[in-house]
């Protein structure tokens, strides 16, 4: 799961605990990288404090507002766990 935060302290805390909730149902091999976008407030203190107890969680931290695409970028340059999921043409979904 990939997503990012800008100065979000009071929620952040609570959207990685959602985030396990959801992903621990689907399986027990998973993975969220989650960005602070260029917080000014205590963003990185609380994800790096969340990141203490999770090992599944992967922080990064960008020192500057470079916006989304960018962060879907290095979001993804920064997974280790790629998935490939082919299917033939024919089949149906």
């Amino acid at each position: 799961m990939l997503g990012w935060a800008l100065n979000e302290e009071q929620g952040i805390e609570r959207y990685v605990t959602r985030a396990e909730a959801f992903l621990s149902v689907l399986s027990d091999n998973f993975k969220v990288i989650l960005i602070d976008d260029g917080s000014t407030d205590r963003t990185w203190e609380v994800m790096n404090r969340c990141q203490g107890t999770r090992p599944w969680l992967q922080i990064v931290q960008n020192g500057h507002v470079p916006g989304s695409g960018y962060n879907a970028k290095r979001a993804i340059s920064a997974c280790l766990c790629i998935t490939n999921c082919r299917r033939h043409s024919s089949d149906e979904w």
